[in-house]
C-alpha cells in the first residue's frame, strides 16, 4: 500500500489521468463527464460479464487501487511513477467524496483508453459505449479481463 495522504492519492490520480487523456479538443465520440464515465464503466463490466452499475463510492481506498493499477500497469507505468516521484501537494485537509469519485472514473477511463478504443453514440438523450480492443493491446487483455480489474477495484477485491 502507497504511503501517502488520500488526497495526494486523489491529486496523483488527477494528474496522470491529464497526461494519459488525449489532448485537444473533446470528439463527439468520447467520454464528457463523469455521468458518462460511469455509463461506459457500467458497460464494460456487463459486456465484461461483471455485474455492476458503474457507480463507485468516493472511497478513498478504491482511489488507492486505481493508483496501484496504474502503477502495475505497463502502459501507464513510467506516467504513474513519474508523477508520484514529485507528487502534487495541496493544503486542503480532507477528500471530497464527490472529488475522489470523479477522479477515480476519470482515472479508469483514461487508463481503459490505453487498452481500448471507447466510442460513445448518443441517441435521445442516452448513450451507448462499444469497445474495441487495441491492436497493441498486451497478450491477455480482453474485454472480460479489463472488466475484472475494474471491477476488482471498485469493489475491493484487488
Amino acid at each position: 500500500m502507497l504511503d501517502i495522504s488520500d488526497r495526494t492519492v486523489v491529486l496523483a490520480l488527477q494528474e496522470i489521468t491529464e497526461q494519459l487523456w488525449p489532448s485537444g479538443e473533446v470528439a463527439d465520440s468520447t467520454v464528457r463527464d463523469a455521468v458518462e464515465a460511469g455509463e461506459v464503466v457500467a458497460e464494460l463490466l456487463r459486456v465484461g460479464g461483471r455485474s455492476g452499475n458503474g457507480e463507485i463510492a468516493g472511497d478513498p481506498m478504491v482511489a488507492r487501487r486505481m493508483l496501484e493499477l496504474l502503477l502495475g500497469d505497463q502502459d501507464t507505468r513510467a506516467t504513474a511513477e513519474a508523477t508520484l516521484a514529485d507528487p502534487p501537494a495541496d493544503e486542503q485537509l480532507s477528500v471530497e467524496t464527490a472529488v475522489t469519485t470523479v477522479v477515480v472514473l476519470a482515472a479508469a477511463i483514461s487508463w481503459l483508453q490505453t487498452k481500448v478504443d471507447i466510442k460513445i453514440h448518443r441517441k435521445n438523450g442516452k448513450i451507448e459505449a462499444s469497445f474495441t480492443l487495441q491492436k497493441n493491446a498486451a497478450a491477455g487483455n480482453s474485454l472480460e479481463r479489463l472488466a475484472t480489474l475494474l471491477y476488482e477495484i471498485f469493489n475491493g477485491r484487488s
